[in-house]
């Protein structure tokens, strides 16, 4: 299930970006690069096309995350899994995402999300690339 999947992290604080992509890449998923901002962001996300990005609410140089997720969902059909620590519903409703994880989470939390978030990508008739 996981042989194959790209993942592409946006994370605006290195060392949390760092250990996703430890815990993710330790999970047999390829991490395919890590973003602080939207626009690093969308240039890794068009030059890789991953299968799923965990984008956090807050990015580098006051970018949105959830404005940020919905850009890649409509340009090019990607899903997000959102983790923020400070996420309520109405964010969660805005961002169009299907998996939400709060900070902070245990691996066994972020690996159970991902695999959702694949699944529901995988089951969606509108997430062909």
């Amino acid at each position: 299930m996981t042989e194959g999947c790209k993942i592409l992290i946006v994370e605006d604080q290195m060392l949390i970006a760092m250990d996703l992509e430890r815990l993710i890449e330790g999970m047999d998923y390829t991490v395919c690069g890590l973003a602080r901002t939207r626009t690093e962001a969308l240039r890794l996300a068009e030059e890789h096309r991953p299968d799923l990005v965990v984008m956090d609410v807050r990015l580098a140089d006051g970018s949105d995350g959830i404005a940020a997720a919905r850009e890649l969902r409509q340009r090019f059909n990607i899903g997000a899994l959102m983790i923020s620590g400070q996420i309520d519903a109405a964010q969660a409703e805005e961002a169009e995402a299907e998996i939400f994880l709060r900070k902070p989470f245990e691996p066994r939390q972020l690996r159970r999300a991902i695999a959702d978030a694949l699944r529901l990508r995988r089951v969606d008739p509108g997430s062909a690339a």
